[in-house]
């Protein structure tokens, strides 16, 4: 999923002279990295020297191009510009550190640069121009992003249900009555967790389809939308983590040994953790909501 997204980010916003090279023979590559801006870029011309050390490069273990964020270091008395950057995957050392938690086949490891690569192989991360792709890309890359970490949440925590389910109906605490799917107990905080998962995801898929009609109306920067998913996403997130939670829990040694149960237990736990569904977006939310209670 994220190599998907990261090479539709550069097939968007880069220009003939390198998606051409990126896509080559016509398939898609996969594309890895992190985009926030731990490197530095210095010009020369028409091209760049970036220098960086990277981290949670998701899938950079199996991808054909890496990319990597840096500040560009221009001339005394230019501005700084916030680049994405790619490149080849033989440009870049692996580092290794990818003992966690969950999402372990994600393969995200660290990874440095020490590179130089064109200019056309970068774009702007803030204000892209958009070579391809429709108004959709409009948008802008944090929020693309986020509708990716929105089908990783919802798939997770279906997967979670399902599994919690089956184990419900036919497994029996130890001195328990009867099956776990029959105490009223589990019965409620199932039904309360699935529908509040279930209304998170109600509004996502709302703020999603607002901002899909903004960008087709020619306004998809604004800067409200914006909020409004990146403060749903991280709803959605948090109510997900709660219910995996709450199945693990109730389904004891099932859920405690390997299988799908808690495997998800475990992703959930690391991809909660990622910068998009953080504790800065309720305070932005917040802040929006107080200074004008009708945004939406």
């Amino acid at each position: 999923m994220a190599g998907a997204t990261a090479a539709c980010f550069f097939g968007a916003y880069c220009p003939d002279s390198f998606t051409d090279e990126m896509i080559a023979g016509g398939v898609v590559p996969v594309v890895a990295g992190q985009f926030a801006p731990n490197g530095t870029a210095v010009p020369n011309g028409d091209m760049y020297r970036l220098t960086g050390k990277y981290s949670f490069g998701s899938g950079v273990a199996h991808a054909d191009w890496v990319g990597g964020g840096a500040f560009t270091a221009p001339p005394e008395g230019e501005q700084a510009e916030f680049r994405l950057m790619m490149m080849p995957r033989s440009e870049v050392e692996l580092l290794g550190n990818w003992d966690v938690l969950g999402l372990r086949a994600a393969s995200s490891y660290d990874y440095s640069i020490d590179a130089d690569l064109p200019a056309h192989a970068t774009f702007e991360f803030f204000s892209p121009t958009r070579y391809r792709g429709g108004p959709m890309y409009d948008l802008g890359v944090i929020i693309l992003t986020e509708i990716g970490h929105m089908g990783w949440t919802i798939g997770v925590v279906r997967r979670a249900i399902d599994e919690a389910v089956s184990i419900a109906k036919v497994r029996t605490r130890m001195a328990a009555p009867s099956v776990i799917a029959e105490d009223p107990r589990f019965r409620y905080e199932f039904a309360m967790g699935v529908s509040r998962f279930e209304a998170a995801e109600t509004w996502c898929r709302q703020a999603f389809r607002t901002a899909e009609q903004a960008a087709e109306a020619g306004s998809g920067r604004d800067p409200v939308l914006a909020t409004n998913i990146k403060q749903s996403a991280t709803l959605l997130t948090q109510e997900g983590l709660a219910v995996v939670r709450s199945l693990y829990e109730w389904c004891g040694t099932e859920a405690l040994r390997d299988g799908p149960l808690q495997r998800c237990f475990r992703d959930m736990h690391a991809g909660s953790q990622h910068v998009l569904v953080g504790d800065r977006n309720p305070h932005e939310f917040a802040d929006l909501r107080l200074s004008d209670p009708d945004a939406s």
